[in-house]
């Protein structure tokens, strides 16, 4: 099992008790955060080719991963109040404001001193486009008068460790919101589970490394699938199992593809590498092969040798390796991406209960893909936004 490293939201009094001292100043400096110091520069980006599936190189950096009941966010961190809200020059998808959407991801700097703690903050309260000279750093942010708590932002943590640093780490926010945040996003409190307190929220910030393996090749994707769906995890049916496989999707409706991925992948962590099989040089793949998540029978024996099962499931999911790249990377395309020197984290989240159709076969007008069940494949070693956090500020003044 992976290291996994997961801090719950404040207490909502003690929270609002921090929104006070943010508002009047906090530390001796002045500053509503502790901490301060330089980090590094941000290095540029390399060209992407073909691998030849020997092991990746050190890697380093962290991935922020949208899986809240949440709009869309920046943060800040408590140990970099010089910084401005990160990230602070990657867009929404099909966007050109910066932050992190529900159901997507971002790349960051690793972050080289422990960040305490963590503030979620509305993305339409700190707007910027990239490069925007003019962002305030979270300093300011957060010592504005009409910034506030359980309105403007949340508060999670701390994390008392570097992030990062000689490995990639994904730092996933997960969880609801509390009632206000539910009713902007257009989630029911019913989908947070049983038990849930909308006047407190259930927001957390959980940490885990991304193994870095071998790369792909012309003929093999390696991928480690890492479960960050709650709502999968508490709505598989008793006596069954989430059954994720590889393969050509005109298989049987539902019926397992010809390579396993995972079967039964515990919820926050990552399950086993697996290599699969696909030609590259067919550029066709990514519109025909990809991935497909069902629910299957604990007692179900082994799927024959085409891979197909006796039944379809009860429910099931398919997406194609082109559907993945867009939901994962708009602003790139499948024949380069998923190419890079690198394996790849496939993440699985969102909810398997929104659905495109409604019960009587007619179109779910709210549909909305990032809040439904789907996958992201993330370049676990990427140089884009690679180096360390910091130094990425407006000038000094």
């Amino acid at each position: 099992m992976r290291k996994v490293r997961r801090i719950a939201l404040f207490a909502s009094i003690a929270g609002a008790a921090g929104a006070v001292a943010l508002a009047c100043g906090g530390d001796d400096d002045g500053s509503p955060f502790a901490g301060g110091g330089d980090g590094g520069d941000i290095d540029s980006g390399g060209p992407i080719g073909v691998g030849d599936g020997g092991a990746t190189g050190p890697t380093s950096g962290v991935v922020i991963v949208h899986a809240a009941a949440f709009p869309a966010f920046r943060l800040c961190f408590e140990k970099y109040p010089e910084l401005p809200p990160q990230p602070d020059s990657r867009v929404l998808p099909q966007s050109n404001v910066v932050g992190v959407e529900m159901g997507s991801v971002t790349r960051i700097g690793a972050i080289t001193r422990a960040p305490g703690k963590v503030y979620v903050i509305n993305q339409t309260r700190v707007a910027a486009t990239p490069d925007d000279p003019t962002q305030d750093d979270c300093g300011e942010v957060l010592a504005k008068a009409d910034i506030q708590e359980g309105k403007d932002y949340e508060v999670l943590g701390p994390l008392s460790e570097p992030i990062g640093v000689d490995e990639t780490t994904a730092l996933v926010v997960s969880g609801c919101g509390r009632q206000g945040w539910l009713t902007e996003t257009g989630v029911e409190p019913s989908e947070c589970g049983e038990g849930f307190d909308a006047n407190a929220g259930s927001l957390k910030v959980l940490t885990f490394p991304l193994a870095a393996t071998t790369q792909t090749a012309a003929t093999t994707l390696p991928v480690e699938l890492v479960n960050l769906s709650e709502a999968l995890a508490g709505d598989v049916p008793l006596g069954e199992h989430v059954d994720v496989t590889f393969g050509d999707l005109d298989a049987a409706a539902g019926a397992p593809l010809t390579q396993k991925v995972a079967e039964s992948p515990p919820l926050y962590d990552a399950s086993a590498s697996a290599l699969l099989d696909l030609d590259f040089t067919d550029e066709t793949v990514y519109g025909t092969h990809g991935f497909r998540v069902a629910y299957r029978p604990d007692d179900a024996g082994p799927a024959d040798d085409a891979g197909l099962a006796d039944a379809a499931p009860p429910f099931s999911l398919d997406q194609t390796l082109a559907t993945v790249q867009a939901m994962s990377r708009p602003d790139a395309n499948p024949t380069t991406y998923f190419l890079a020197p690198s394996n790849f984290a496939l993440l699985l989240l969102g909810d398997p209960r929104i659905k495109k159709t409604l019960e009587d076969g007619g179109a779910n007008e709210g549909f909305d893909a990032r809040r439904a069940l789907h996958f992201l494949a993330v370049p676990v070693r990427e140089d884009v936004d690679g180096g360390t956090l910091g130094g990425i500020g407006r000038p000094p003044r």
